[in-house]
């Protein structure tokens, strides 16, 4: 999950403006249909999905409304100054988040477009290891909410919890054995650990 923090409307993240790029797309989509039978990397959960990857947010951040804007355009609705997405999703993942105590509006509005167009979206629970309903959008209405089991099923340390998560699914630990985490495509294949994760899983299967 990337972790976001409420600013006013905005949005930062907690990568300087000068960092490389995170990965964070590419991994979640390598884990959704990477290419296999081809002793390459790893195999993606649904090889033959189609991914639309939209960008919401740079490495400095964005606004919440940068955000809602990319559902509505991942729906297929318009969007003022954009062009108007040609291959509107089935899915939307939203593996990002921030704490706040009720769903904001901006949020909710977009969410309930897609939904009305026939549109699952998928949202993590965070990696607090706190109640989800602290966190937005997973305290969002409609939405699926994904938290992380480890390894043996359990919990995963740091995924949050409670009655609004809808379903879990692996979110790797990489402490203390790596091995644990998560591969996907990456620089550098490293492995990983976070609610990102399990986003992915559920997204294909979807």
């Amino acid at each position: 999950m990337r972790s976001v923090q409420e600013k006013t409307e905005l949005f930062s993240v907690s990568l300087a403006a000068t960092c490389r790029s995170s990965w964070h797309g590419t991994h979640v989509a390598g884990t959704i249909g990477a290419a296999t039978n081809n002793a390459i990397g790893i195999a993606g959960i649904n090889w033959n999905a189609r991914i639309v990857p939209v960008r919401a947010l740079g490495v400095g951040g964005g606004a919440m409304s940068d955000i809602a804007e990319g559902i509505l355009w991942a729906a297929g609705i318009a969007v003022p100054g954009l062009p108007l997405n040609p291959n509107p999703v089935k899915v939307i993942n939203m593996s990002l988040g921030g704490a706040s105590l009720t769903c904001p509006l901006t949020y909710q509005a977009a969410i309930d477009q897609a939904i009305a167009k026939k549109i699952t979206v998928v949202v993590a629970a965070g990696n607090n290891n706190l109640n989800v309903s602290g966190f937005s959008p997973a305290n969002c209405k409609g939405v699926v909410v994904v938290a992380a089991n480890n390894r043996t099923g359990s919990k995963a340390s740091y995924s949050n919890f409670g009655a609004g998560i809808s379903i879990a699914a692996p979110g790797g630990e990489v402490s203390p054995i790596p091995a644990n985490g998560i591969l996907s495509t990456l620089d550098g294949g490293r492995p990983r650990r976070s609610m990102t994760m399990p986003m992915p899983i559920i997204k294909a299967l979807v």
